[in-house]
């Protein structure tokens, strides 16, 4: 009885009962056993439901005294387990159906056990969780036999001299400091002024609170409570979705007028070169298919340049749109920052300007045109000037001459309007369209311009491009000319025009500017005129408040009152409430203007000392950023300075970058030999004995966003290095303390989840049909090319024209945007979980300060790459947000060059095999190791070696073809600053082959396997 009991019981104990159709019969047969088992008579009450059997009555009498009831047990034990597994699959189908109509954004996100869904094995085992990410811990050695076949890696001589980390200090430029320039006092200062100076004086972030419902609920209830909120909550979403909605219609307006403009003047720029090659692409692959120039010789003809047909008005149209080349920034070869990595810290299109400056020309020119198109009304022309003796014309004159020449594909645009009213003045929201348009147009001709120099380089080299072909900018012209001339050459692989999509952007909107936009609106509007009435006491009734008088009493306000009153609650709170809230709640206050006032005059006093500076958390700028369904705070981050970061204070009142955030988190990695040349430096950092001082080594990359190896120190603290005590030998009865080591890789494909999740279903989406016929797959496929040697921007927009209802509906619509919202929020969670994970290896994590007793070091690998196939690479995004939180905790983070760390063995130093693409084997030790984790390994022994004994360890050094170390030699002076990824901060160093042999790594412990 008892052996047959056994089974019974794992079914009773240890399977997961989920609530289904059948509970009720479930519920009642387990009380059923449960007594028979118990050996004792009850009655229990049964509803009966169809699916049950029909000899099942509605209440059963239950005893066993013999062993012949054994077999009717285990037909009723056959009858339960056929149910579980019912009620299993009717479970798993509705979470399929769930996961299939809702998006969960932490889907790949850990979770705990009894949230997870059932396992799909019928077993009775529990589910065992495993949490993502998981640290690799191993306390021996294991090894291996070695593989069937690997590629050996050996030594070869460098065909060029490494960067030598050993260069003087007097390459330093000797010039003299600037002195800091004296900045005014604070007394008499307006709240423009006050704002200007906290901007001059603090780094200024955007704050992601979430959707403009959930703040904008919370704000209303807080000030009209239920009722009042129901009546103004639609009002302020509408207002601020249409807002975004017409920026960026206008903006697609404006980029397809420009378009055809700069189509139309394309074909007056020529050049007499050699023939260009069809369309190469940047894929390696199809550049190397092309045939060299060797085997197909095309007729040379000499470079004769000739002068373009462009009118000079044209030209200074074309110099409004996009400034152009200088000779210094062809020297410097300066790009404006493509976008091309994702920073978590700084959304995208983030600025936050809030006045138009009066010498940036294209800004002021690509205002003036989008309120030309918005209105339907000219600008009022100027008389032109000459500045040099070359005419010049005024932003509204250029904008009446480019309109004029665009007459014929520009809506109707008079003198005196079409006579429509407009919802909003253009004034109100345009100035942010116009300074992303502003940056659009830089990057796409600017930058362009100098990558389609890089790629014709490139050519050359291969001989796919004859050497004779133009493959520089010349500043005599037109960014506009460069860029076409450059895009000829390589077979016209980049669109003539940048074109937005049909997804609303951030529009940065200030609070003079929410009264303009809630004014159009009776309801807002009467409460816009309730909160000034009191600052007007000749005023006798609230509805005779202008909206003059709104603007008044707002620049006396405290920045940020109109914000926290109607669009969130985040600020709004006091102090002793903000204690029990949480996030940017609980951080976010507002900020008087007199406290204000003495705040800039501490921080600006001559005596003023930033080692003592303790203000911590955000102050409200004043503006908001949305695109009509999220909302973000702009604030100032008031626990950092610029005056400490720029260095406008004497040097002996700075404090260490190192050990002190007041300078920020966001600034270059600075390599371990320039932050620890002497003892001393070890002892002013940590303040102990080099041997109890934790290492984190991390190499990023591609495949793998993260290869990290920890070296931790023994816990025996009477242990020397090697694990023994000092001066005695080992006693083999004693058990010595067993080292234990941690190691960790990240895919990057683990990482890429919530994004690929979301791609999925956006394909799905679009291949949806749509009412009219046809779906959004097909109608994009349909498109016209807007880039290609037969590429026609007339074509493009003319089919956009037709299909731009539909695109703007389906890319419009509130459940695209929780969708995207979701998979960002549940990447971002995936880099919180992947730092939380690092930290932890060495006794630490996200949500605590690091602890005093707990001495860190942190190394982050300085190579360099790019990625423009496949999956865009992850590296960067993420180094940028671990390194950002890590010093905010009180991590030391430093550098380390990549020399040697993924070609040679950690514990014995000779080279390794390379059996695929990420594994290795090392012949000597007999193992198996990731690269990557390898290469942490590698940098935690190069930063242990600086701490003991201040240089690189040598099997890690390169050796010339005559047996020299050339960073062996000892230095008497420190290290300059600065470099690339071989020197100082990080630069554009890159990684290195392994070119070295040697070995010389007794003193470093081993930290994975």
């Amino acid at each position: 009885m008892n052996l047959v009991a056994c089974r019974p019981q794992s079914v009773l104990s240890q399977r997961p009962i989920r609530r289904s159709p059948n509970k009720t019969y479930i519920d009642s047969e387990l009380q059923t056993i449960k007594a028979i088992f118990a050996g004792r008579q009850f009655k229990v009450a049964v509803a009966t439901t169809p699916s049950q059997p029909s000899d099942h009555t509605s209440s059963t009498n239950c005893s066993i005294q013999k062993s012949s009831d054994l077999a009717a047990l285990l037909e009723r034990l056959r009858v339960l387990r056929q149910r579980l597994n019912e009620n299993k699959k009717s479970l798993v189908a509705d979470q399929l159906v769930q996961q299939t109509d809702v998006f969960n954004r932490y889907a790949t996100v850990d979770r705990p056990p009894d949230q997870r869904p059932p396992p799909p094995h019928s077993s009775g085992r529990r589910y065992k969780h495993r949490q993502r990410y998981a640290i690799k811990t191993r306390s021996q050695v294991v090894k291996h036999e070695p593989p069937e076949a690997m590629k050996q890696n050996q030594w070869k001589p460098y065909k060029s001299a490494p960067d030598s980390p050993l260069e003087p200090q007097s390459a330093v430029s000797s010039s003299k400091p600037k002195s800091p320039k004296r900045l005014p006092s604070a007394e008499g200062m307006d709240k423009k002024d006050l704002v200007n100076a906290m901007a001059r004086d603090h780094p200024m972030r955007t704050l992601d609170i979430g959707t403009v419902n959930a703040n904008a609920t919370r704000g209303l209830n807080r000030e009209f409570g239920p009722e009042g909120s129901s009546v103004y909550l639609p009002r302020v979403k509408i207002a601020l979705r249409d807002i975004a909605h017409q920026s960026s219609h206008v903006k697609r307006v404006c980029q397809r007028a420009i378009g055809l403009y700069l189509e139309r003047l394309a074909l007056s720029i020529n050049e007499s070169v050699v023939p260009a090659l069809p369309m190469v692409m940047d894929v390696v692959g199809t550049i190397e298919s092309v045939q060299p120039l060797q085997q197909q010789p095309l007729q040379q003809q000499p470079l004769q340049k000739q002068a373009s047909k462009l009118h000079a008005e044209d030209r200074l149209i074309l110099d409004k749109l996009c400034p152009k080349f200088t000779a210094k920034d062809i020297a410097d070869g300066r790009n404006i920052n493509d976008g091309t990595t994702e920073d978590l810290t700084k959304p995208d299109d983030s600025e936050h300007d809030e006045t138009l400056d009066k010498k940036n020309e294209p800004l002021q020119y690509l205002m003036c045109l989008l309120n030309a198109m918005y209105s339907g009304k000219l600008p009022k022309r100027q008389k032109g000037k000459e500045k040099g003796g070359a005419p010049s014309i005024d932003s509204p004159s250029a904008v009446c001459t480019f309109i004029e020449r665009a007459r014929d594909f520009l809506p109707a645009i008079t003198k005196d309007g079409d006579g429509l009213e407009r919802d909003f003045a253009g004034s109100s929201f345009l100035r942010s369209t116009a300074l992303q348009l502003s940056v659009e147009l830089k990057k796409h001709y600017r930058n362009g311009s100098t990558d389609l120099c890089e790629k014709i380089a490139l050519l050359k080299t291969k001989k796919l491009l004859p050497l004779e072909a133009r493959d520089c900018v010349d500043p005599d012209i037109t960014a506009f000319e460069n860029f076409v001339l450059l895009n000829r050459v390589c077979g016209c692989p980049r669109s003539l025009v940048p074109m937005s999509s049909f997804e609303n952007k951030f529009i940065t909107v200030s609070e003079l500017e929410l009264t303009r936009i809630f004014w159009r609106d009776p309801m807002l509007k009467t409460v816009l005129q309730s909160y000034a009435w009191p600052d007007f006491p000749s005023i006798e009734y609230a509805d005779q408040v202008s909206q003059t008088d709104v603007g008044m009493w707002l620049s006396r306000a405290v920045p940020g009152c109109l914000i926290t009153k109607l669009l969130t609650d985040i600020g709004g709170y006091s102090e002793v409430e903000r204690k029990k809230l949480r996030s940017y709640s609980r951080s976010t206050r507002l900020m008087p203007l007199e406290d204000t006032r003495r705040h800039i005059q501490q921080i600006r006093h001559a005596d003023f000392q930033p080692t003592s500076y303790t203000d911590k958390g955000y102050v409200l700028h004043g503006s908001i950023r949305t695109d009509g369904f999220r909302l973000q705070l702009i604030a100032f981050k008031m626990n950092e300075l610029h005056s400490v970061k720029y260095r406008q204070l004497p040097a002996d009142r700075l404090p260490n970058r190192l050990t002190s955030t007041v300078a920020g988190t966001d600034y270059f990695l600075t390599e371990i030999r320039n932050v620890v040349s002497t003892p001393q430096d070890v002892v002013d950092l940590w303040g102990c004995d080099p041997k109890r001082i934790k290492i984190l080594g991390i190499d990023l990359g591609q495949a793998f966003v993260v290869g990290a190896s920890a070296l931790l120190p023994s816990r025996n603290k009477h242990l020397d290095a090697e694990g023994g005590p000092e001066g005695a030998q080992k006693d083999p009865l004693v058990k010595q303390p067993t080292t234990k080591y941690f190691n960790l890789a990240v895919k990057q494909k683990a990482v890429y989840q919530p994004t690929l999740k979301h791609r999925r279903w956006l394909e799905q989406r679009k291949a949806q049909p749509l009412e009219g016929g046809g779906s959004i797959c097909q109608i994009e496929t349909s498109l016209p090319a807007r880039f290609g040697p037969d590429a026609s921007i007339a074509e493009y927009t003319t089919r956009m024209q037709e299909v731009e209802a539909q695109l703007g509906s389906f890319y419009g619509s509130v459940v695209l945007k929780k969708h995207r919202w979701n998979a960002r929020k549940a990447r971002d969670e995936e880099y919180r979980l992947i730092a939380n994970r690092l930290l932890e290896m060495v006794g630490g994590s996200l949500g605590a300060k690091r602890k005093e007793s707990n001495k860190i070091v942190i190394g982050v690998g300085l190579g360099q790459f790019s990625s423009r196939i496949r999956l865009l690479s992850l590296h960067e995004s993420f180094e940028s947000y671990f390194i950002q939180k890590a010093r905010s905790l009180g991590y030391i983070v430093v550098g380390v060059n990549e020399y040697y760390t993924s070609k040679k063995c950690p514990t014995c130093g000779e080279f390794v095999g390379q059996v695929d693409l990420r594994r290795l084997y090392y012949s000597e030790c007999k193992k198996y190791m990731h690269r990557d984790v390898m290469a942490g390994h590698n940098i935690c022994n190069v930063i242990r070696g600086h701490l003991l004994k201040q240089e690189r360890p040598r099997y890690l050094q390169p050796k010339d073809i005559d047996g020299n170390y050339p960073w062996e030699e000892k230095q008497s002076f420190r290290p300059r600053p600065g470099g690339s990824g071989a020197g100082g901060h990080k630069g554009k160093g890159v990684k290195r082959k392994a070119t070295d042999e040697g070995t010389d790594s007794s003193q470093f412990r081993r930290v994975s396997v």
